[in-house]
């Protein structure tokens, strides 16, 4: 009837208003990102782009992010330039008009220091927070983070890099159940909320603290999370979730020996490199983002991990050392996918794996020590492809191995590690201890590698390990 076409064309219209807002905004930072790589200025600021926007029509409010984060004040729509340029809708938000409207700072932080009532801190949900309990800096270094934002650290500790000296950026209390006070920062402002700068370096945020049992909620600005919580021996409980905007997810919880669960992980994080290692997890069944590239030593030392119930995503490179020394660990991905170029170190010492994957990725290149000391290991990869080209080590120890293996690496005797002035070969030591027990280990006659023979003779008097006739 006429109230559903008066309805349709109404939504018509709204759609339309959507989508043209968001085609300014890529327009605009379009423009910007061009002139930025042809040196005719630098990249925009958010005050510009919101004149920008302003200037054609559009009430806005634009705050600097990795990019912007660019707030619909008619509609509550929430926009986000992404650090490759692009833009994306984020949902229905009324962030933009709690920022606009905020102008007073927490109130527990003025009775504490009423100098400070121009400092105001905004946390995920609009709330204000008490600024006295977080150091903060505004990033003027391209190696700290997104220069313009705010980290919540001094500026020593926002440096990842592994240098010693660091401290928390947290540097409040705890209540009675090991909670921080109060809440996360989002948003800073330090003009009495005239204008606010997101907050997208939360690096050593919580490092070394002991009386952390349950981490707060991280704001959905940070991008970078880098040792956040790094050697917090007592933490027990993670965020409940990893917000989208985190891009940078290293040693995050490295060394948390009592951390019992995993959060959920943002759709964006693109580096996992020793994220959960040396942790208190005893399994992990949840979606690994397509984003990660780089999972190295992720799960590294978790002596408690017992199932790894998830799949490795398309867009992994690395899985060195992802599972070292998780000697308890039992169930693993089955397929490696062709991504993947590096396995070096992948299961060592992984003692009670029984079954490892049976397909592994065409690309690989190192398999050293992929397998070293899986003791109760039975099943291994049908095939070892021609692009594999270090095998040192990879079966080392493996004595319960059997079944057939087609082994078609490229070896060529070169040299590819060099300990106690020793030089080892891409082939040596690759089946020392192996199949000693059960039914032994085939290598099937159909193998290409040029190097079957000296593969081969690595194996140990008692190794029952053949090359099929």
């Amino acid at each position: 009837g006429e109230n559903g076409i008066i309805q349709r064309a109404v939504e018509a219209r709204e759609k339309m208003e959507e989508t043209t807002l968001e085609e300014k905004i890529k327009l605009i930072t379009a423009e910007s990102i061009i002139d930025e790589y042809a040196g005719d200025n630098e990249e925009k600021t958010a005050q510009e782009i919101q004149n920008e926007l302003n200037r054609q029509g559009e009430n806005v409010l634009v705050i600097q992010w990795n990019k912007y984060i660019i707030y619909d004040l008619d509609k509550n729509k929430e926009y986000r330039v992404m650090s490759d340029g692009t833009t994306e809708y984020w949902g229905e938000s009324t962030m933009g008009q709690t920022l606009l409207n905020t102008k007073t700072a927490n109130s527990d932080q003025i009775s504490q220091d009423p100098s400070t009532s121009n400092l105001i801190g905004i946390d995920n949900d609009g709330n204000t927070v008490n600024m006295l309990l977080w150091e903060y800096t505004l990033i003027d270094d391209s190696s700290l983070g997104k220069v313009g934002t705010y980290g919540l650290n001094d500026k020593a500790g926002l440096d990842d890099s592994g240098a010693s000296g660091r401290s928390a950026g947290y540097i409040g209390g705890y209540t009675e159940d090991g909670k921080i006070l109060g809440t996360v920062p989002a948003y800073i402002s330090i003009d009495g909320g005239n204008t606010y700068t997101a907050v997208t370096s939360m690096v050593h945020a919580f490092y070394d603290c002991d009386n952390l049992i349950v981490a707060p909620e991280i704001a959905n600005t940070v991008d970078k999370m880098n040792v956040c919580f790094y050697q917090s021996t007592n933490l027990t409980m993670a965020p409940s979730r990893i917000p989208d905007s985190v891009i940078s997810f290293k040693y995050v919880f490295n060394n948390c020996e009592k951390l019992s669960n995993v959060p959920i992980l943002g759709n964006n994080i693109e580096d996992m490199v020793y994220s959960f290692s040396y942790t208190g997890i005893t399994e992990f069944n949840q979606d690994i983002p397509n984003s990660v590239k780089n999972m190295e030593g992720a799960f590294s030392g978790c002596a408690n991990l017992i199932k790894f119930d998830s799949e490795i995503p398309n867009n992994v490179v690395s899985l060195e050392n992802t599972f070292r020394e998780c000697t308890n660990l039992k169930i693993v991905p089955n397929i490696i996918p062709n991504s993947v170029i590096t396995m070096r170190g992948t299961f060592y010492n992984c003692k009670s794996l029984v079954n490892g994957p049976t397909t592994i990725s065409n690309n690989v290149t190192n398999m050293q020590s992929t397998f070293f000391g899986c003791t109760s290991l039975n099943t291994i990869p049908n095939v070892i492809p021609s692009s594999v080209t270090n095998m040192m080590q990879t079966f080392y120890n493996c004595s319960n191995l059997t079944g057939t293996v087609q082994i078609n690496a490229n070896l060529s005797g070169k040299i590819v590690y060099t300990y106690n002035e020793r030089d080892y070969k891409d082939y040596e030591e690759c089946f020392i201890g192996t199949s000693t027990t059960g039914s032994g280990l085939v290598i099937s006659r159909d193998s290409t590698c040029a190097e079957l023979n000296n593969l081969y003779s690595t194996k140990s008097s008692n190794s029952n390990i053949t090359i099929e006739e």
